[in-house]
Parts: C-alpha cells; sequence; structure tokens
C-alpha cells in the first residue's frame, strides 16, 4: 500500500515537473511507473540470483526508490517544449496547434497500450485459478476450463511489439520505456513457459501465484535466455529504423515490424534447432507443426500489433458516431459479450463439464468494453476490439489449431469458434470505416 501511495504522489510530482517545463504529463507519468517497475523487477532478480532471501525484497525496493529518483531527475531536466507557461497564451496555442498538426503521433497511447497488455496477462493467469478456486466440499482438484498457453505468449509479444515501436521514435525517454517493456516481457514470457508446465502437470491446476514465483531456477534460466532474443529484435528494429528513415511514417512502421517478426522468427527456429538437436523433421509432420506454428503465430503477432500501434498513436479523430447497420451490431455484440462473461462463471461455480477455455472469459470483457466504448462514440473503443479482442483470438486459434491435429472431434469446436470470433473485430471494423465514409472523414487506413 505504501509503495501504491509513493508511486502516485511520485507521478503526481513528476506530472507537475513536465507541465512545467511544458511537456505533456502523459508520458513521463508512464515513464515513471515504467521505470520504478522495472528497477524493482531488476531488484528481485538480482536479491534472488545472489540467495538473499527476504533481503530479495528490500534490494528490490531499493532499486525501486533509486528508479523513482531516476525519474524525477529525467522529468526535472527534460527538454523544454511548446506549452510553456511563461508565454503569450495566444501565440502558446497557436504553436502548440502548428506543433500537432505537424507531429500527430501520440506515442503515449503505445505505452498505455503496454501497461494494459502486462495486466491482460495478469487477468489471463488469474481467471485459470478460478477454474480450481471451486472445487466442491470434497477438496479434490476439479478444473471446469481448458488453459490457453498461446494467448499468453501472444499477449507478451504484443508487450514486445510495444518495445519494438517505442524504440524508433524520437525522444530518449521512449527508448527507455521500450527496454523496460522489453524486459519486463522477458519475464512475462519465461513465466507463460512455467504455466504451460504447470499446465501440463496439473491439468490446468494453478493460478497467478503459482506462475509469478521470483524463487522459481526454471523461471530465472528462461529469462536470462530470453533476454538475449529481446536484445537482438529491439537492435533489430534501431537498424530497420535507421536505413528506413527516408520511407513515410506508415511506411516505416510496417517494415519495422515486418523486419523485426521477421528476425524474431528466425531466431526461434534456431533456437528449437538447436533444442532438439537435428530431431524435430524425425518428429513427424504433425509433432514438428505442433513446435513451429506457435512460433509462426507470435511473430504474426508482433508484426500486426507494431502496424496498429502505428494507427492508434496516429488517429487523429478520437469520436466516431456509429450508424444503421454498424449500430446495431455494436449493440448486439456488446450485449452477447456480457452474456458470454457469465457462461464460463457459472460452468466454474456449477463444477459443470463444459469444453471452452478461460481465456474466454477476457476475450468477452475486453470485447465487450471495446463496444461500449464505440457506442459512446469513443474512437478507441475499435482499437480496443481489433488490438485486444483480436490478440486473444489469435492465442486461441493457434492454441486450439494445433490441438486440432491430433484430435481432430475434441478440439473442432473450439478451433470453428476461433475462427467465427473473428467476425467480431472484422465487423467491428467495418462498422467504423461505414460511419466514417458516411461522416466524410478518412480516418482509417490499414
Amino acid at each position: 500500500m505504501l509503495e501504491i501511495l509513493a508511486i502516485i504522489f511520485l507521478g503526481k510530482k513528476n506530472a507537475a515537473n513536465a507541465v512545467a517545463r511544458g511537456r505533456e504529463p502523459g508520458g513521463f507519468v508512464a515513464l515513471t511507473i515504467a521505470i520504478w517497475l522495472g528497477m524493482e523487477l531488476i531488484g528481485a532478480i538480482i536479491g534472488k540470483a545472489l540467495g538473499l532471501g527476504l533481503g530479495a525484497y528490500a534490494l528490490a525496493l531499493l532499486f525501486a526508490v533509486g528508479g523513482g529518483i531516476l525519474s524525477y531527475y529525467i522529468t526535472k531536466n527534460c527538454k523544454q517544449g511548446m506549452a510553456s507557461s511563461d508565454s503569450d497564451g495566444s501565440a502558446l496555442e497557436g504553436l502548440v496547434q502548428k506543433k500537432e498538426t505537424v507531429v500527430p503521433a501520440k506515442n503515449n497511447r503505445a505505452v498505455y497500450a503496454g501497461l494494459l497488455f502486462i495486466v491482460g496477462w495478469m487477468l489471463l493467469i488469474f481467471m485459470q485459478g478460478l477454474s480450481t478456486m471451486f472445487n466442491g466440499q470434497s477438496g479434490a482438484i476439479f478444473v471446469t476450463l481448458l488453459y490457453c498457453p498461446e494467448a499468453s505468449y501472444f499477449i507478451v509479444s504484443a508487450v514486445w511489439a510495444v518495445a519494438v515501436y517505442l524504440v524508433v521514435q524520437k525522444g530518449w525517454q521512449y527508448k527507455v520505456i521500450a527496454g523496460v517493456f522489453g524486459l519486463i516481457g522477458a519475464f512475462l514470457y519465461a513465466c507463460s513457459g512455467y504455466a504451460e508446465v504447470l499446465y501440463m502437470r496439473t491439468l490446468g491446476a494453478f493460478g497467478l501465484g503459482d506462475v509469478l514465483d521470483f524463487r522459481n531456477v526454471g523461471i530465472i534460466s528462461a529469462f536470462k535466455s530470453t533476454l538475449l532474443m529481446v536484445c537482438i529484435i529491439l537492435a533489430a528494429a534501431v537498424l530497420s529504423g535507421y536505413f528506413l528513415h527516408k520511407k513515410t511514417a506508415r511506411a516505416k512502421a510496417v517494415s519495422n515490424g515486418g523486419i523485426v517478426a521477421g528476425v524474431m522468427l528466425l531466431y526461434n527456429l534456431i533456437r528449437l534447432g538447436i533444442q532438439y538437436k537435428g530431431y524435430l523433421i524425425k518428429l513427424g509432420f504433425l509433432r514438428s507443426a505442433q513446435q513451429i506454428l506457435p512460433l509462426i503465430g507470435e511473430s504474426l503477432c508482433l508484426f500486426l500489433v507494431v502496424v496498429m500501434l502505428f494507427e492508434l498513436c496516429n488517429m487523429r479523430s478520437q469520436t466516431v458516431k456509429l450508424r444503421g447497420i454498424g449500430l446495431v451490431w455494436a449493440w448486439i455484440a456488446a450485449v452477447g459479450c456480457f452474456l458470454g462473461m457469465a457462461v464460463p462463471l457459472n460452468v466454474i461455480v456449477s463444477n459443470m463439464h463444459y469444453l471452452a477455455y478461460t481465456v474466454q472469459m477476457l476475450l468477452c470483457l475486453v470485447a465487450c468494453v471495446g463496444y461500449v466504448l464505440m457506442i459512446t462514440k469513443r474512437r478507441i473503443g475499435l482499437y480496443v476490439v481489433v488490438i485486444g479482442a483480436g490478440l486473444l483470438l489469435l492465442g486461441q486459434f493457434f492454441d486450439s489449431f494445433t490441438g486440432f491435429l491430433f484430435s481432430r472431434r475434441l478440439y473442432l469446436s473450439l478451433f470453428l469458434g476461433s475462427i467465427l470470433g473473428a467476425v467480431n473485430p472484422l465487423f467491428g471494423w467495418l462498422a467504423v470505416k461505414a460511419a466514417d465514409t458516411k461522416n466524410g472523414i478518412n480516418e482509417i487506413d490499414v
């Protein structure tokens, strides 16, 4: 509780310092939180590696305070912006409007998206724990919903996409935030691997507390090995950004995302080949596909999220007025997703036998929030649906498809459901596109 209060106090202080320097406060508040949590994570890992026991927590807090001091120093001495209160008000307004016209990108939106991805990852694991919370009076482990490992991996890929997008933006504060997201993503990726191990051991009977185990040797080892890949993909992003600097912003984002996704896929395939030492081909087509397809999905996810982050950060209009069939669809989808959350919860509480993924609860929650935002004329709702719900649907598709290869009858309904679910973000995009055409707005061009 004291730590949360300290972050709130420091965030307000840094926001005030940013405003005094004529800068937008949102990015510096996000920088404060990112540096604090990132340094705290580094301290915890170092403390665990040194075997300090409870002292690891004290070291983590010490690192966090150091990160807070660093964020204060950064904000206090940041470059003077255009929105200085010392200037004339009317002249200032004209300068700000001119600057926003020349540089429309709001990269802070990518930072907020990254934080939401991290929260979404935690919610996914927490919801899996709900499957074992209501076990009846016998106390026996009873898991009612399936865990979707690929959804957690894909969310981590989205976190890395945020890092890839930010590391090529102007302003060294974005490069620092990109590094923090890369670091956090590496840890969550290692935890996702451990969650998959627990899934096979316990048939899904685990929760967030079991996965976020800082003392687990396997997680620490996987974290260290994943850091190398993070460094490689961020270096690839920086290099591609340098060589693509003459391209338009949109072409640069698409090319950069594609190059980094390709580097990530190549690295994972090499690592997989080393792991199996040439025996991957001998496993047969199905077993090989089971190992390779998720890696393709992770790279595809990174590419798509980088492109959508560019669209999000360059969104010119913050409002949208849905009309006709688009508005009707938004209402139907919002109500359907709200009711869709109740089905898995009823299955969990009632200990019913029901073939479904736990991720469907998070999927319905995200889609419902997105459509409610769209109904209330908030364009950001489109990106919540397309990025958030689309990400989870993609994870469910790849997981159910690999399962379908081995057990067609068992995973057929899940596989078809993930395909039909793609209609949700597609229709959401079409609804907004139709509204923009009707209103004479050229906003979406993906």
